[in-house]
């Protein structure tokens, strides 16, 4: 069955196993190891001074029959002579718990003899004397109550083995008689923790500190003195590792884990992660805050593209051209139509050929009077054509140059592969859209009409991409939407749809010419504009002092 004792270390309460006795244990609470008392079973039957339960309860220190103080010396008659040398295994304590004790450290403590106590009984006068010696008289009525409490029956055993005077013999005899007083008591103390006992390994590797070599050793041949097999050095063989235990899982009392229905009581507060049904009907009922959408850069503000297309027609000059050449262009077209005798006919068709031709000069005239004007952002155009025929001519002339010098090549092109039909027409109209806005650039920013490239204008095409884009975007969409609505005109009949047509055009050819002067001075604020000072900083940050 398992001993109870106290830990030298912490004096905490340890259980041993019987197997463990004489072997070093670990303390549960203090995890210190310490040497446990008893034998252990390969040990001889010589004494051992570790042995506590081979110590009996010290008797009684009793006085002597003389009525005199006794010296320190002095022993008495027929009791053992416990000699104080020691031997050396006796001084040489190698364990921590010996060492903790040390005999430097405490006196030794001289433990009467049980024949000492023999005597006792028989010498009564001679003890009170020695009493009265050493302490105050005790009166007869005193010693009379204190001899009800005097046990006189309990029999002396004549053998004792002899007991060693040293404290720490006395300790452990101590420490023997409460544990066994304790465990034939009929009160049980409370379950112990069992210290684990420890187990070395009986083989384990030991390697050179010279060349590294690996050798096996034995437990038993601990703190002894080898040579190297391979450098014949000498080394001292270390204390044997201690055998790792595994950890033992109880599977029969482990906790176990299932998916049903949790039956632990609710919590007293409530979970933020959840909201009840009405706090969730109150949210989608309240009325939600009417925000703006938010605007981005990147996004194209139709309105913003139609005031930049179109916004020359908030001049009231404009407006004023365009319903005059509308009207002009309009009436002989529709005179024309009515009129049904044929030498009527051929002649109003000469008439408006010629009258075409004029038409035409004066609107593109008009029209690039508004390509100048919006050029050098002014709000109003000022400068129309008046009746003075050479004050505009010369406007006139870089147009027509610029036409000419697009559809001339192409058509010539057209001609010698005989595509001079409907294809031939819309390649020269498709070159038209692509080179004339290039070309009549590149001579007003050079001054000359038989110089129709400009360099500014070259490096501008790489330099603004957007601005180049967004015109050839527009005055797609533009032709494209005067090409629909002459198709569908044509198709109805009649003197109303020809006139349309005829008023939409010069409203496109405005436009396209206004499209044309904005592209200009954008391309003319970036080429113009001085360049960006590099106000990076390259130097390395530091950190604040």
């Amino acid at each position: 069955m398992p001993n109870s004792l106290q830990c030298p270390r912490c004096n905490g309460s340890v259980s041993i196993t019987d197997s463990a006795a004489g072997k070093r244990v670990k303390c549960p609470h203090c995890e210190q190891t310490f040497l446990a008392p008893g034998i252990a079973s390969d040990s001889n039957s010589q004494e051992d001074e570790d042995d506590w339960l081979t110590l009996n309860d010290s008797p009684a220190p009793a006085s002597s029959s003389s009525t005199g103080p006794i010296p320190a010396d002095s022993k008495a008659p027929g009791s053992p002579v416990t000699s104080v040398t020691k031997s050396k295994k006796d001084t040489l304590l190698s364990d921590d718990d010996d060492s903790f004790f040390s005999e430097s450290s405490l006196p030794p403590v001289q433990i009467p003899n049980a024949s000492t106590a023999s005597h006792q009984g028989t010498a009564g006068d001679t003890s009170q004397s020695i009493g009265n010696s050493l302490g105050p008289d005790i009166s007869a009525a005193e010693e009379e109550l204190l001899s009800q409490f005097t046990d006189t029956s309990m029999p002396t055993s004549d053998a004792q083995p002899p007991v060693k005077k040293n404290a720490l013999d006395a300790i452990r005899a101590l420490g023997a008689v409460t544990t066994t007083l304790g465990s034939d008591s009929t009160t049980k103390p409370s379950a112990a923790p069992q210290a684990a006992p420890i187990e070395y390994q009986p083989e384990f590797r030991v390697t050179c500190k010279i060349c590294g070599t690996l050798m096996y050793a034995k437990a038993v041949d601990s703190g002894k003195t080898t040579k190297c097999s391979d450098c014949h050095s000498e080394f001292t063989i270390p204390k044997a590792p201690k055998v790792r235990k595994e950890p033992e899982i109880d599977i029969a009392n482990a906790a176990t884990f299932s998916l049903g229905q949790n039956t632990s009581e609710t919590k007293s507060t409530a979970d933020p992660f959840k909201k009840s049904a009405d706090a969730l009907l109150a949210e989608a009922s309240r009325q939600e805050e009417d925000t703006p959408s938010p605007r981005y850069e990147d996004t194209p503000n139709v309105l913003e593209w139609i005031k930049n297309q179109f916004g020359i027609f908030q001049d009231p000059g404009v407006i004023m051209h365009w319903v005059i050449l509308s009207v002009v262009a309009a009436i002989p077209t529709a005179l024309l139509l009515s009129i049904e005798q044929e030498s009527l006919q051929w002649l109003m068709t000469v008439g408006m050929m010629i009258g075409g031709l004029i038409l035409g000069a004066i609107t593109v005239s008009c029209a690039f009077a508004i390509l100048l004007s919006v050029a050098n952002d002014n709000e109003q155009v000022e400068d129309w054509p008046s009746m003075d025929i050479f004050q505009w001519l010369d406007h006139l002339v870089l147009v027509l140059g610029a036409v000419g010098l697009v559809a001339v090549p192409m058509w010539s092109i057209c001609y010698l592969t005989d595509s001079t039909g409907l294809l031939g027409v819309a390649l020269v109209m498709f070159s038209i859209y692509l080179l004339l806005p290039f070309i009549l650039l590149s001579m007003l920013d050079m001054g000359s009409v038989f110089t129709p490239f400009s360099p500014e204008l070259a490096r501008s095409v790489s330099k603004c991409q957007e601005e180049w884009g967004g015109f050839y975007f527009s005055s797609a969409l533009l032709f494209g939407m005067l090409f629909l609505f002459i198709a569908l005109a044509s198709s109805i009949g009649g003197s109303l749809g020809i006139v349309a047509s005829i008023t939409l055009s010069i409203f496109t050819t405005f436009s396209y010419f206004g499209m044309m002067g904005r592209l200009a001075y954008t391309i003319g604020q970036s080429v113009n504009a001085p360049p960006k000072k590099n106000d990076a900083d390259r130097s390395r940050p530091t950190d604040p002092q």
